[in-house]
């Protein structure tokens, strides 16, 4: 059931003004059934009571061409200015100041800075504040105007439209909170992942390398690096252009993923190069999966298109040395990856522990 209205008022495949329209609409459709019993009960004006439920008709209506139709811009506006003919309605006809109205004004600038940008934004609070301005003044100079209610009706319509007004405005600002929190996540994610190929970028590496390390002071961690290159890459994008060497380096990274145990970290370390750290795995281990990765590799040719690529990959593979800096480690095993390129590339080649 909480997935299905989940789904119903928070699709994440809208953009987030238009659920929170979604759920307003929604939202206040329940809040008129509730408003059309208590008027009944407390047998408020008649004109009031058929804005109420003209109102609900209007926001079941409004919710269905919001929803399902995706007409969400057109409606939220038309909701703005029907807001405003129904303020000035419920103010003159349900009270005026002093039986809670005021509290309506509140949700509807709550809503409109929620749902609306900019000039847009600015304008209806404008003309909310002239209205405002205007009941305010009429209600001062010529009092006879507005209907007053009873003692009980008031009490009962100020705490309707407190409960009501702080429902939406603790609403309002947790839908705001979370999208700035859910913003600020993807962000994050972003700022360590490669944009092409969706690996951890360096940075993302070096964040799970600092983890690594706290974990060396334990007699039984060990964990192994390697740092792989596409041989003769350049020739891929001189052949066949850049388009097809993006293709290329996706394809080379999702192989490599394919040779990996689950726990295994992977990362683009720029341009044709990636990294692959291996926890809990020696040398000859890392080794392994060097030589895994690197036939993987060179017997499947990739197909583009009309194109067959056939690629190669040269590895260095180094086994963590917790006496030797982070960098003198990711510097040794660069140097077996350019020694395994002065011999004839399509190779795995160990640190040197000379």
């Amino acid at each position: 059931m909480f997935s299905f209205f989940s789904k119903l008022l928070w699709d994440e495949s809208f953009e987030i003004a238009h659920r929170i329209l979604n759920a307003v609409l929604f939202s206040f459709a329940i809040f008129t059934i509730i408003a059309i019993i208590s008027n009944f009960i407390t047998n408020e004006p008649l004109v009031v009571q058929i804005a109420v439920i003209f109102f609900f008709l209007y926001f079941v209506i409004a919710f269905y061409y919001s929803r399902v139709k995706k007409k969400w811009k057109f409606i939220g506006h038309l909701s703005v200015w029907l807001s405003f003919i129904g303020f000035v309605v419920f103010y003159i006809f349900d009270g005026g100041l002093f039986c809670g109205n005021g509290y309506f004004l509140l949700i509807d600038i709550a809503i409109i800075i929620s749902i609306f940008k900019e000039r847009t934004r600015i304008f209806y609070l404008f003309i909310m504040i002239i209205l405002l301005i205007s009941l305010l003044g009429l209600e001062s100079y010529y009092p006879k105007i507005f209907f007053h209610l009873s003692k009980e009706q008031c009490a009962i319509n100020i705490f309707l439209s407190f409960v009501i007004a702080t429902f939406f405005l603790i609403f309002l600002l947790v839908l705001f909170v979370s999208q700035l929190e859910k913003q600020k996540l993807e962000k994050e994610v972003l700022s360590k992942e490669d944009y092409l190929t969706g690996l951890l970028n360096r940075r993302g590496i070096f964040e799970k390398l600092d983890l690594l390390l706290k974990s060396l002071n334990r007699r039984d961690f060990i964990f192994s690096i390697i740092i792989a290159d596409i041989d003769d890459f350049k020739k891929i994008n001189d052949t066949y252009g850049h388009i097809t060497g993006d293709w290329v380096l996706k394809e080379v990274a999702k192989r490599i993923s394919e040779s990996l145990r689950a726990g295994d970290i992977l990362g683009r370390w720029g341009g044709e190069e990636f990294i692959i750290i291996l926890p809990y795995a020696d040398l000859e281990n890392a080794m392994e999966v060097g030589e895994r990765i690197r036939q993987h590799l060179s017997k499947t040719p990739i197909e583009y298109k009309d194109n067959v690529i056939h690629i190669t990959i040269t590895l260095g593979v180094g086994e963590y040395n917790g006496k030797l800096s982070l960098n003198k480690n990711l510097t040794l095993i660069d140097d077996a990856l350019y020694r395994g390129k002065a011999k004839g590339k399509n190779c795995v080649t160990p640190v040197n522990t000379d």
